[in-house]
């Protein structure tokens, strides 16, 4: 199955979205972490066990940033050894949420969500984590 398509990103997630309650497991999703980065970034160190010095937090926060992601694009883009990208930045696009709704037209959304219930058994559950 191509690492691109609807059915194989409806697995990946599916399988981490089944194990969201076991202890060693801990789910992060981009709203999140558009709405919170510190707050995020602070469960994250939480959650693996490490301490962070409170001076050493402005300059991870930084680098997490956005801004700082595209600035380093060429390292930090995934498959940048494949010219998968015309220009590495654009992999972190503008990080708008729900950006990919303004590419599809009334009938590819309804397309769209017609094949997505099919592939997640209309678990609405799983559907609204998907798309927060």
């Amino acid at each position: 199955m191509p690492t691109s398509s609807l059915p194989f990103t409806v697995h990946h997630l599916r399988t981490v979205w089944e194990r969201r309650h076991e202890r060693n497991v801990e789910l992060f999703h981009y709203s999140d972490l558009r709405r919170d980065l510190e707050g995020e970034m602070r469960r994250l160190a939480a959650a693996l066990g490490i301490d962070v010095d409170e001076s050493g937090w402005p300059a991870l926060l930084d680098a997490a940033s956005l801004a700082a992601m595209r600035a380093k694009a060429d390292v930090l883009a995934p498959n940048t050894g494949h010219d998968l990208w015309r220009d590495n930045r654009a992999f972190f696009a503008e990080g708008r949420l729900g950006a990919w709704r303004d590419v599809f037209d009334d009938d590819n959304r309804s397309r769209y969500e017609r094949r997505l219930n099919e592939l997640t058994g209309d678990d609405a559950d799983f559907v609204a984590w998907l798309h927060r």
